[in-house]
C-alpha cells in the first residue's frame, strides 16, 4: 500500500518537519456569473469602440466575452456572440465606408470570431474528455487499491468470522440434541441470534468497503465512521500486537462514504505497519470551526526526512518488491484532494507520525 510503514523504519533517526499538502484549485465560475461577465466586457468593448476607433485593439477585445461564454456557457450563446460583436462593431464605426465595405468588414470579422469560438470549442472539449478519462481512471485505481486492502483483511476476518460461528454451531447442536427446554434453550436461541448479527455486520462492513463508491457525497458522522473502519481493522491490528482506539467528539462533514474509509483504512494499515514491535493507533476527530478534522496517530519510530517530501508520491514505497505497491498514500491525497481537504503530517523520530485530514463540512 502505502509507503509509511517501511519508510518509517528507513534510515538513519530524523527529525522531519511537518508536510502540509494543500489542494490547488483554479478558481471556478458560475454560468450565470459568467454570461453578466461576457455581456459586460461586451458592452465595454463597444463603449470604447465607439469612443476611441481604435479598432484593432477592441477587435481582440470582443474575443473576450465570447471565449468566456463558449467555455462556461456553450457553444449557442457564444455563436450568438459571435453575431453580436461584429454587428456591434459596423454599427459604432464612424468612418465613412461604402456599404459594401461594411458588409465586408462585418463578414471578416464574423468569420473570425466564429473561427475563435470554434477553437475554444473544441478545447473546452477536450478537456472535458480528457477530464472524464482521468476521473475514470483515478476510480478503477482507487477501487483496486480497495481490493487489494479487502485481500489483506480476508486472513484476520476469516478468524473474526469464526469464532461466532462456533458458538452458533455449538448452541444449534445443543438445542437440536434436546439436551435444552425451556429458559435454557432460549437462551441460546437469543445467543444464536446475537452472534448472527453480528456476523452480518462483519460481512456488510466488507461489503460496504469492497464496493465502487461512486461519486455522491452526504452528511457523515466522521467519528462513527472511524468507529467502523477501525472494527473492520482490529483483527488485522491484533495479529500485530496493536490496538485501536477511537477519541473525540461527534462532527459531521460532506463526503463520500466508501471514499473516505478507504482513506481512514490506508493510514490505520499503514500506522500498523508502523509498528512490527507492536503498539497504539489513535484516531482522533475533532472540530474546528468550518472544517473537521480526523487524525491518525501511531507510535512508530517516525518517517525520515529524506522519505517524507516523498510520501505521496504514486507508487514510491521503501518496502521490499511484492510487500507495497506504493499507491496507497497516493489514493489517501487524491481522496482528500478530491473534497477540497488538506493533509498535514507532523512526525518525530522514535515517538510516532500523525497524519491531520481537515475537511470542509
Amino acid at each position: 500500500m502505502g509507503s509509511l510503514g517501511a519508510a518509517s523504519r528507513a534510515g538513519p533517526p530524523a527529525l522531519a518537519s511537518p508536510v502540509r499538502r494543500r489542494p490547488w484549485a483554479a478558481p471556478r465560475i458560475e454560468r450565470r456569473a459568467a454570461l453578466v461577465l461576457s455581456v459586460v466586457i461586451l458592452t465595454a468593448a463597444g463603449v470604447a469602440d465607439a469612443e476611441t476607433g481604435f479598432a484593432p485593439l477592441c477587435l481582440l477585445i470582443y474575443l473576450v466575452p465570447i471565449g468566456l461564454a463558449v467555455w462556461f456557457n456553450g457553444r449557442a450563446l457564444g455563436y450568438a456572440l459571435c453575431v453580436i460583436a461584429p454587428a456591434i462593431s459596423i454599427a459604432v464605426d464612424r468612418a465613412p465606408k461604402a456599404p459594401y465595405v461594411r458588409v465586408g468588414d462585418f463578414v471578416g470579422e464574423l468569420g473570425l470570431y466564429f473561427t475563435y469560438a470554434v477553437l475554444i470549442d473544441g478545447m473546452r472539449r477536450r478537456l472535458a474528455t480528457e477530464a472524464s478519462l482521468r476521473r475514470e481512471a483515478l476510480s478503477q485505481l482507487r477501487h483496486a487499491d480497495r481490493l487489494t486492502t479487502i485481500g489483506k483483511l480476508a486472513a484476520g476476518l476469516a478468524h473474526e468470522l469464526g469464532t461466532p460461528l462456533n458458538v452458533v454451531s455449538g448452541k444449534a447442536n445443543l438445542i437440536s440434541s434436546g439436551r435444552l427446554a425451556g429458559d435454557a434453550a432460549r437462551r441460546s436461541a437469543r445467543v444464536i441470534e446475537e452472534q448472527a448479527d453480528r456476523m452480518t455486520a462483519i460481512i456488510r462492513h466488507l461489503l460496504d468497503f469492497a464496493r465502487r463508491g461512486g461519486t455522491g457525497r452526504s452528511p457523515t458522522n466522521l467519528r462513527l465512521l472511524a468507529e467502523e473502519t477501525s472494527e473492520l481493522l482490529r483483527p488485522t491490528a491484533r495479529k500485530a500486537e496493536v490496538t485501536i482506539a477511537c477519541e473525540g467528539v461527534d462532527v459531521e462533514a460532506s463526503v463520500n462514504r466508501s471514499e473516505m474509509q478507504q482513506v481512514l483504512s490506508n493510514l490505520v494499515t499503514n500506522a500498523v505497519h508502523a509498528m512490527p514491535g507492536g503498539g497504539a493507533v489513535t484516531l482522533t476527530t475533532v472540530e474546528d470551526g468550518p472544517h473537521a478534522i480526523i487524525r491518525v496517530s501511531d507510535e512508530g519510530e517516525g518517517i525520515p526526512a529524506d522519505v517524507l517530501p516523498r510520501i505521496f508520491d504514486p507508487f514510491f514505497t521503501t518496502k521490499d518488491v511484492g510487500q507495497g505497491t506504493g499507491l496507497g498514500l497516493s489514493v489517501v491525497h487524491g481522496i482528500v484532494d478530491d473534497h477540497g481537504g488538506s493533509i498535514e503530517v507532523e512526525t518525530r523520530t522514535g515517538r510516532g507520525t500523525t497524519f491531520s485530514l481537515r475537511l470542509p463540512r
